[in-house]
């Protein structure tokens, strides 16, 4: 979704296909490249190709008898009141285990990224949540990668080479994955591993991710008023967040503080840096960066923003532009004509369909297969009106 969690697209517009991106991390930051929904194809793979959660495991405290059976999901017998724990194993994959305290690091920087946006009134349910995303991704990212490290599935220089090249089709043109890790400087080992762990995937499904020049063609055929791409920018911003409690000296004070920072860019701040220091937008994890999106229709942003942005001059730091959600400074690093999708677009469209597929038919493959042990059971997911989407829940 465009701004995903910035709160400046118009609530009457639908949420677009799933930004393309290397990869989504349980509580994402995400490589921010993302083009219209119409107009590109999504790149975002299963969370479950993550590499798995790196901090070592505590030793749990005690807990609930869990029999262990293979090729079963097993929870405690019954409920037993106790006080919460970091060290507590909320579950064990094989052996593998992710504990309170690692999920709650997830949980801390989703409510970071959410702040204000969360009714009080929902902020235990939205906890929740987190914390079983967190869950279901630790099971499907530790089962791909045993099995890869089973099948000792090596990455190759040509294989990254090719994977880069098999990337850039879903950023904004002429952008690199070389350029996405340059703008995201402390994400570039995560984005590197990311796509070793996509690649390794690749080559586990095999002859699964084949695409043939038939399938290309009657997706085209099929799928004409998709294949067009609307003329779009890709911008970055700085948010100073205007509450609808503030007043009109605190509405000036703000204003001052976007007028000040954008000063700074103007004489050669990093934009990035700024971004992250100052912006109340979720983008500052990534600089600020919004990706691509269309003036109107799906993933567009508000008026008074999309008019700003598609009016600037290339590279320029805007003028303080005001909407409804506060003022933002804005610079437009690209502005795309109208086109279309090409065949190659199309082919990795349908790859990116294939591999999804085959990545959950093999999960449940091995899940049938594996040793998981949950510390309570699995709740049903609560979709509260007024709470923003949760990691992993397909919003």
């Amino acid at each position: 979704m465009f701004m995903a969690g910035c709160k400046t697209t118009e609530t009457k517009t639908a949420s677009q296909t799933p930004a393309p991106q290397v990869a989504a991390q349980p509580v994402p930051p995400q490589p921010a490249a993302t083009q219209p929904a119409t107009a590109q194809p999504a790149t975002a793979q299963p969370v479950a190709v993550q590499p798995a959660v790196t901090q070592p495991a505590a030793q749990p405290v005690a807990q609930p008898a869990l029999q262990t059976t293979t090729g079963t999901v097993t929870t405690s017998e019954a409920p037993v009141e106790k006080a919460q724990n970091d060290s507590d194993v909320l579950v064990e994959v094989n052996g593998a285990k992710l504990t309170r305290g690692q999920a709650n690091i997830q949980v801390e920087k989703f409510m970071a990224a959410k702040k204000g946006q969360i009714p009080p009134a929902l902020m235990d349910v939205a906890r929740k949540q987190i914390i079983e995303s967190a869950i279901d991704q630790f099971v499907g990212r530790t089962l791909l990668e045993q099995e890869i490290k089973k099948q000792n599935i090596q990455v190759t220089k040509e294989d990254e080479t090719a994977m880069y090249k098999e990337l850039s089709l879903s950023l904004p043109n002429g952008t690199t994955i070389d350029d996405m890790i340059k703008r995201n400087p402390d994400k570039a080992d995560q984005i590197r591993e990311q796509i070793a762990n996509l690649i390794k995937a690749d080559k586990m499904l095999g002859d699964k991710l084949k695409v043939t020049d038939k399938e290309i063609s009657d997706f085209m055929d099929q799928n004409k008023e998709k294949l067009a791409i609307p003329e779009n920018v890709h911008a970055r911003h700085i948010l100073i967040a205007v509450e609808k409690t503030d007043d009109e000296k605190t509405k000036a004070e703000k204003k001052k503080k976007a007028e000040d920072i954008r000063d700074q860019l103007v004489k050669g701040a990093d934009f990035a840096e700024l971004a992250k220091k100052y912006s109340d937008c979720p983008s500052k994890e990534n600089g600020g960066d919004l990706g691509v999106f269309p003036k109107e229709g799906t993933g567009a942003p508000v008026p008074a923003f999309a008019n700003a942005a598609f009016s600037q001059e290339l590279k320029a730091i805007g003028p303080v532009v005001e909407s409804e959600f506060g003022y933002h400074v804005i610079q437009v690093l690209d502005h795309n004509k109208a086109t279309v999708l090409t065949r190659e677009q199309v082919a990795f469209q349908i790859k990116q369909d294939k591999r999804d597929k085959a990545v959950m038919e093999m999960l449940e493959q091995l899940k049938s297969k594996a040793s998981i042990k949950y510390l309570e059971p699995r709740p049903a997911n609560e979709d509260l009106e007024g709470m923003p989407a949760m990691p992993g829940n397909g919003k």
